[in-house]
């Protein structure tokens, strides 16, 4: 089995439209765009298999190669992968190209490990956010973040703000003052 990269080869797109991007689907291949600040939207086309495999792999955060058949080269996010909703094939996808030296937003995903004191007592545990908004260098944010909430007492809440974030990440604009945990106090008891 051979190592999967991160680098997702693609080939330049000259026509547009529905028919051509059937005929694109029926190859395997789907419709792709790159665009970025400073820089004109590129009509590309990609293999689907190997787009999945290599998102599976690498995550929705992570900043990929995207190698055009001529040689242009961009680092890129992917925005949006549109996917048919019965076969689940991709229909057409966004790379976002960054500069690896300028700060951006993204969503990331919230796991949580353990078992909250406050439930061991009686009480309810919530995820209220499974996303959140992080701030900081395209290669420095995670593709999720795993939070331990055994600490977590009935009646208390974990907000953005008291979570350990990686290095070189931040809470988004607004965003710290968000609660992603809580437990809540079993009935007939005061928190």
């Amino acid at each position: 089995m051979s190592e999967i990269q991160d680098k997702i080869v693609a080939a330049v797109r000259t026509e547009s439209g529905k028919g051509v991007a059937r005929k694109l689907r029926a190859q395997g291949l789907a419709p792709a765009v790159v665009y970025g600040p400073g820089m004109e939207p590129k009509h590309l086309s990609v293999d689907a298999a190997e787009l999945v495999r290599v998102r599976r792999a690498f995550g929705s955060t992570h900043v990929y190669d995207v190698a055009v058949e001529g040689g242009e080269s961009y680092k890129a996010m992917i925005r949006e992968i549109q996917v048919e909703p019965v076969h689940r094939t991709v229909q057409h996808v966004d790379f976002w190209a960054v500069d690896l030296a300028k700060p951006i937003e993204m969503n990331v995903r919230v796991e949580f490990t353990g078992k909250p004191k406050g439930v061991v007592a009686g009480g309810k545990f919530q995820h209220l956010r499974r996303q959140i908004k992080l701030a900081g260098l395209p290669e420095a944010l995670p593709a999720s973040i795993t939070v331990d909430v055994s600490d977590l007492d009935a009646g208390e809440t974990y907000k953005l703000h008291d979570l350990t974030l990686p290095e070189g990440c931040k809470p988004g604009v607004n965003e710290e003052n968000y609660g992603v945990f809580t437990v809540s106090a079993p009935k007939g008891v005061k928190a």
